[in-house]
């Protein structure tokens, strides 16, 4: 599995080689030896795609061969005899036996397999270039093989088979990756057959048992689990990388100490002992827990433009302004702004778990170290967007930002005094004012996000560690397999940012604390590798993220007119693929799911 380095670095584990010697055979590697290899063998494929042993292991040389045993001939014919089928130019297989196998003989190895998948790659192009017809029905003889070993590989590689787990990771990740090349390739050299529907190339050859058990074993959240196994569809390779980004981080170890299920994720933030709600301060020095008090804005402003924005259509937004010093009170400012208003300024929104202690249910308020940390990811997010370029004013004060835990009115004094001493509020009473109010600005979500300038994902986990330039694959796992892809409110929110900026930890001032979610999505996940491609499918679907694009241009340009056929389309499209990127995130039946749609309609 040493081709994941490039996406993943050497932490993959290693795969023992089990046979003895080239037991498949690199010569004459054609497609009729790869399906008579398991009779030729001894051992026959069941209709069921089961294997089933004819041979009698009182045969001597059957014996010595080692082949009997359901391990050692998976390798020889899923692992071996796969790449040598699959990976060739006109001349035979690109890969020979010594340059798949290391550490003396006693382990397979990958690592010359990417450079060898483009090899591949160029064969193909060649002979399409030459000989279309014949490049098609390579691909087609390949798909069969690859159909087979899939099937195989689910049938005999699940949950009560006596295959070592490492092993049959190996053969789950080898077939993925070549599947997913498969997949590229015809679509670079327009390849597609008519009549000819080859499997999904995002079709998972999982799951792994192997990577579950180390998941479970290392705390990972139940409700995780159940999320990445419904969005990654069995991709065991994805799901690895998915570990693989988590791994040795510590992100995961608090949901040893919950009852997590599949249906609900235990850990909240609460004081210790009571089922009560805790903002969170955060764990960064130098920070003093008990010199770092709430601050909050002025919710007689906020209570003013709620109560005329039916009116109006003015939202409120806040700024703030750092102190000179470390010590003093960060200035909160509220700003009226009417986000379809022509000269209306550009904000940004926050988007963040609940659960992580970024919310307060009692004060429209949060800790000084969360504004500290929202000042500096606004003012990073700011430097990267294209249309805000003179930042000389952005040194000690934030462009204006939307925030629902500090502009949604909760029941506080703050919020009651403000009704008070409003002049038409004050006749009413307090607590129907708010609940009114609180649903007015609740229901402007949908305007406040659609118009605002790009949105800033704070999750804890995500903050906590750096994105790494390097390895744009890590830092989109760690993005999918995040708390905040658990949510239906940050689906949501996602999918009505025009751009999205996630906030990762600060790696020794080298590393850029916000990641680009759209350049990484267009950007650099782009290219050949299999891994790269389908990671960047899955989040992209997950996120929505070819919707979200056509609403941005068509919000760009609503002078577009569409046939009412492609508007039909385009809405069947938006239903299909929320639902799709929904249906994970929900816990109960139904009604989330039909939630969502009626918020995207």
């Amino acid at each position: 599995m040493q081709h994941l380095y490039d996406t993943h670095g050497p932490a993959v584990e290693p795969v023992f080689l089990v046979i003895r010697g080239d037991q498949y055979g690199s010569s004459d590697c054609t497609f009729d030896k790869f399906h008579k290899f398991p009779t030729t063998i001894g051992w026959t494929l069941n209709d069921k795609y089961k294997l089933e042993l004819h041979k009698s292991v009182s045969d001597p040389s059957f014996a010595e061969s080692g082949l009997h045993e359901l391990g050692p001939f998976l390798q020889a014919w899923l692992w071996f005899g796969l790449i040598y089928t699959v990976v060739q130019d006109d001349k035979g297989p690109l890969l020979r036996y010594d340059e798949l196998v290391k550490a003396r003989g006693k382990q397979v190895t990958t690592e010359k397999l990417n450079g060898q998948l483009q090899r591949w790659r160029e064969s193909v192009h060649k002979q399409a270039e030459t000989h279309p017809d014949l490049a098609r029905i390579r691909i087609i003889r390949i798909e069969l093989v690859l159909q087979v070993a899939r099937r195989v590989i689910l049938k005999n590689c699940g949950k009560e088979t006596l295959v070592d787990d490492i092993l049959a990771l190996s053969l789950m990740v080898l077939g993925e990756t070549l599947t997913s090349t498969k997949a590229s390739i015809m679509e670079t050299e327009d390849l597609d057959i008519p009549g000819w529907h080859g499997e999904d190339a995002d079709e998972g050859w999982g799951p792994s048992r192997a990577v579950h058990e180390k998941m479970e074993k290392e705390g990972w959240c139940p409700r995780t689990l159940h999320i990445l196994r419904g969005q990654l569809k069995g991709h065991a390779t994805l799901m690895y990388c998915a570990y693989l980004a988590y791994r040795e981080s510590g992100q995961m170890a608090e949901h040893n100490t919950k009852r997590c299920t599949k249906d609900e994720c235990k850990v909240k933030s609460e004081l210790m002992g009571t089922n009560e709600y805790k903002t969170k301060h955060l764990s960064r020095p130098p920070h003093n827990h008990h010199e770092c008090n709430m601050q909050g804005p002025d919710m007689a402003k906020i209570v003013d433009i709620l109560a005329n924005s039916e009116e109006t259509g003015e939202i409120p937004l806040l700024t703030l302004t750092m102190p000179e010093g470390e010590s003093g009170a960060i200035e909160i400012r509220v700003k009226n702004c009417n986000p379809k208003d022509r000269n209306a300024p550009i904000y940004a929104t926050i988007s963040h778990v609940w659960a992580d202690g970024w919310g307060n249910e009692k004060l429209n308020k949060l800790n000084v170290c969360q504004l500290r940390f929202i000042f500096t990811m606004l003012q990073n997010a700011t430097k990267l967007s294209s249309r805000l370029d003179d930042h000389g004013n952005l040194l000690k004060t934030t462009i204006p930002f939307w925030m629902d835990t500090l502009v949604i009115p909760v029941k506080s004094d703050d919020v009651t005094t403000g009704i008070r001493l409003h002049q038409r509020l004050s006749r009413e009473n307090p607590q129907e004012v708010l609940s009114r109010l609180k649903k007015e600005a609740i229901s402007q979500i949908h305007s406040v996000f659609t118009a605002s300038e790009f949105t800033i994902v704070i999750d804890n986990d995500l903050s906590a560690m750096y994105a790494n330039d390097d390895r744009p694959c890590e830092s989109a796992m760690r993005i999918l397999a995040s708390g905040w892809m658990k949510r239906l409110w940050t689906l949501q929110e996602a999918f009505l940012s025009q751009r999205l900026y996630v906030a990762f930890g600060d790696h020794g001032g080298t590393h850029q604390p916000v990641e680009d979610f759209d350049i990484l999505i267009d950007e650099s996940l782009k290219g050949d590798n299999g891994v790269v491609s389908s990671t960047r499918r899955h989040l992209s679907e997950s996120l929505m993220n070819a919707d979200r694009s056509h609403r941005i241009n068509q919000q760009r340009d609503p002078m577009a007119i569409q046939q009412p056929m492609d508007r039909l389309l385009t809405g069947y499209s938006l239903i299909a693929n929320a639902w799709k990127a929904a249906r994970w995130r929900v816990c109960g039946p139904l009604l989330g799911i039909t939630n969502v749609l009626t918020r995207f309609l």
